[in-house]
């Protein structure tokens, strides 16, 4: 029997694993606790927020995380001009 391993790569930018390429070269997948990890490592990397905002979503494709800092940018750098003008 044949097993076809493939690999895949986190995309931020669409908030889902995105294929990559075939492995023939491997025999075996990765154990269930390289995956666990690799999962981890990735939470790891996010600010609580930018997780929170993310895992409130039931499908990927509602997650507009970088939409969503870009106007939260916008709007802080509005406030703090405003607040500049207004000498507070």
């Amino acid at each position: 029997m044949h097993t076809l391993i493939t690999e895949w790569e986190w995309s931020p930018e669409c908030s889902g694993w995105v294929y990559k390429m075939p492995r023939p070269d491997k025999d075996r997948p990765n154990f269930s606790r390289t995956v666990v990890n690799t999962l981890m490592e990735l939470a790891e990397g996010m600010d609580i927020e930018e997780l929170e905002y993310r895992l409130s979503f039931s499908k990927p494709e509602d997650d507009n995380w970088l939409e969503a800092l870009a106007a939260r940018r916008r709007a802080l750098l509005a406030e703090r001009r405003g607040s500049v003008a207004n000498g507070t």
